[in-house]
């Protein structure tokens, strides 16, 4: 079905868990007026817990690709915070490529977006299909204030900007939800976590990079001093 013609605008998956909880309250204060759309998940009885917007509530495993394949059909958009996206997300972005429905997560699990890639790129491309994982904490700060830093030392101090350094804190209370923590697990046991230091793993030709591009864009190591700019 045409992307104009389907039932909604956008369905939020995996909204009864940490993350979806407050993607759907931020739907329901800010959503524009007229936009169509529903919260998504497995368990039908969290999702009713979580529906302060009386939307439409639609059941789908995981892992039931017929579920998945009903649900991409319907909407416009996918929206999905249900993590560790390696271990539960691979079926869903199968069922948005098969049904030409774009697609965007949380996910910071790089290996995975690797095997995304090779997966359905080329399909994807064809269809004009938008794939955009880590629309979330591994992206807005670090990639998002990048750009911001680098745009206010050529705008504002009329310089070239080198080389931005993030930090970033976890003493300000909130911690660290069950869903990043069983990522980290899973990258960890499944002998993952090296693949993530490779500063191109996510280039569409990760092998033609030279050895010298490699150490300069790899990650710095500890700095001795008190960068100029920090985030967090």
């Amino acid at each position: 079905m045409p992307l104009a013609n389907r039932k909604y605008d956008i369905v939020l998956y995996g909204a009864s868990g940490f993350t979806g909880k407050q993607t759907v309250e931020y739907c329901r204060q800010f959503a524009p007026s007229g936009l169509r759309w529903a919260i998504a998940g497995r368990n039908r009885s969290k999702l009713d817990t979580v529906n302060s917007a009386g939307v439409d509530v639609l059941v789908a495993d995981g892992a039931d690709d017929d579920a998945l394949n009903r649900l991409a059909a319907q909407t416009r958009v996918v929206a999905t915070t249900a993590g560790p996206f390696s271990l539960y997300g691979t079926k869903l972005v199968d069922a948005c490529v098969h049904n030409r429905t774009h697609y965007c997560d949380i996910t910071g699990e790089t290996p995975w977006i690797r095997r995304l890639i090779d997966r359905h790129h080329t399909q994807a491309a064809a269809d004009g299909t938008r794939i955009v994982p880590c629309c979330g904490y591994d992206s807005i700060p670090s990639d998002y204030g990048a750009w911001l830093i680098s745009r206010h030392i050529r705008d504002v101090l009329h310089s070239d900007c080198v080389n931005v350094s993030a930090y970033f804190r976890m003493d300000g209370g909130g911690g660290i939800n069950g869903g990043t923590l069983a990522a980290a697990f899973n990258l960890a046991e499944t002998d993952q976590i090296e693949m993530t230091r490779d500063p191109f793993l996510l280039d569409p030709d990760p092998a033609s990079h030279t050895a010298g591009e490699l150490l300069r864009n790899a990650d710095p190591p500890e700095p001795t001093t008190t960068p100029i700019f920090r985030l967090g």
